[in-house]
C-alpha cells in the first residue's frame, strides 16, 4: 500500500484578500485597520470600483470619503498617498452633493493632519477639473488623472508656475472645440464658498489675540488654500457665478499680498493670474471698478523687489501676459 503524497506547492491563493465587488466591500476593507492585505486590497481598487458608477454611490459616497480620510499609511503601502487622492477626487468628482460638505469641514478641521488637509484641497481641486473637462455627459476623464499625478507628484511652487507659463491670457484653449456644458458649473458654490468663508470664520475664532504671526503650518495650508480656490474660478470658466467669485478671491487674496511666506505671495499671484483668466478684462472693470488701479504698480514692485524667485518670476509672466489694467488700481 503507497501513500499519496501531499501537495506542498501551496500558491497561497486562499489567504490573498479578495477585491471588493461592491461599495459595501470596499468600505469595509477601508475599515480593516488590522488586515493589511483587505485594507491595501480596498485601497487599490477603490477607484475602478468607484468609476463604475455603483447604482448606491449617491447613498454611500459619504462613507467612503470619511472611511479615505480615516485611513493611515500603518503598512507604508506603496503609492499610498497616489492611491488615497485619487479614489478621495474620483468620490468628490462622481458624488460632490453627497462629500462637498464632509470634504470642506474636515480640511477646516484644525485637529486634522496637515497634510490630511492639504490631500483634501488637492482632491477637490482634482475632482473639479475632473468636471470642468466632462462636458454634459460621464465618461472616464484622462486629463484630470494627470493633473492629480502633477498634483502628488509636485510641489506647490512647481504646479504653479507651470501652470501660470502654460496659459495665454486673451487666446482660447481650443479653438476648433465644440461647445460643451461645463458640469462643474452647477457646483461651483458648493466648492467655493464654504471654503472661502469657512476660512474666514475659522481664523477669527482661533486668531490669536497677542499679535503673534501665523505659524509655518497655518502659512503652508493657506497657500493651498488660495491655489484650491484660485483653481475653481477657472474651472467655473463662463459660469453665471464666476464674477462673483472671482470678485471674492480678488478681494481675499490681495488681503494676503504683503505675507511674508512666499509660498503664500505665489498664490496670491497665481489667484490673480486665475481671476485675469476667465473674467473679461472690460468686465472686470466694470464691476471691480477703482478696486483694480495698484495692480500694475504692484507687480512692477514684486517683480522688482520681492526676496523670492518665484514670485518674481510669477509677476513678470503676468506683465507679460495678461492684460492687467493700468489705469485702475486694487485697494
Amino acid at each position: 500500500m503507497s501513500l499519496e503524497a501531499y501537495d506542498l506547492n501551496d500558491d497561497e491563493e486562499d489567504l490573498t484578500a479578495k477585491r471588493p465587488l461592491y461599495l459595501k466591500d470596499l468600505i469595509n476593507g477601508l475599515l480593516s485597520d488590522d488586515d493589511r492585505e483587505k485594507t491595501e486590497a480596498a485601497l487599490n481598487e477603490a477607484e475602478t470600483l468607484l468609476r463604475r458608477h455603483p447604482r448606491d454611490l449617491s447613498d454611500k459616497a459619504h462613507e467612503v470619503v470619511r472611511a479615505l480620510l480615516r485611513l493611515e499609511d500603518k503598512y507604508s503601502t506603496p503609492q499610498f498617498v497616489k492611491l488615497r487622492s485619487q479614489a478621495l477626487a474620483t468620490t468628490c468628482a462622481l458624488a460632490p452633493t453627497q462629500t462637498l460638505p464632509y470634504l470642506s469641514s474636515q480640511a477646516l478641521e484644525r485637529e486634522q493632519l496637515l497634510q490630511s488637509r492639504i490631500d483634501i484641497l488637492q482632491a477637490m481641486t482634482c475632482a473639479a477639473q475632473e468636471l470642468s473637462e466632462r462636458g454634459g455627459s460621464y465618461r472616464h476623464a484622462q486629463v484630470p488623472k494627470t493633473l492629480l499625478h502633477e498634483q502628488v507628484e509636485s510641489d506647490l511652487k512647481t504646479r504653479t508656475m507651470q501652470s501660470l507659463k502654460t496659459r495665454r491670457w486673451g487666446y482660447r484653449r481650443d479653438p476648433l472645440a465644440a461647445p460643451k456644458r461645463n458640469a462643474f458649473a452647477p457646483y461651483a458654490l458648493q466648492f467655493f464658498s464654504p471654503l472661502l468663508f469657512g476660512y474666514i470664520e475659522y481664523v477669527h475664532k482661533h486668531s490669536d489675540r497677542r499679535g503673534k504671526s501665523r505659524s509655518e503650518v497655518e502659512q503652508t495650508f493657506l497657500a493651498h488654500l488660495l491655489h484650491a480656490l484660485a483653481s475653481f474660478v477657472e474651472c467655473a470658466g463662463h459660469a453665471p457665478q464666476t464674477m462673483a467669485m472671482a470678485k471674492c478671491l480678488m478681494e481675499f487674496a490681495w488681503s494676503e499680498r504683503s505675507s511674508t511666506n512666499a509660498e503664500v505671495r505665489r498664490q496670491v499671484l497665481f489667484s490673480l493670474s486665475r481671476v485675469l483668466l476667465v473674467v473679461p478684462a472690460a468686465l472686470l472693470r466694470q464691476e471691480v471698478g477703482e478696486a483694480l488701479s495698484e495692480v500694475a504698480p504692484w507687480l512692477q514692485q514684486v517683480q522688482n523687489h520681492d526676496p523670492d524667485a518665484g514670485c518674481r518670476e510669477a509677476a513678470r509672466l503676468l506683465t507679460s501676459f495678461a492684460p492687467v489694467p493700468t489705469s485702475l488700481s486694487l485697494v
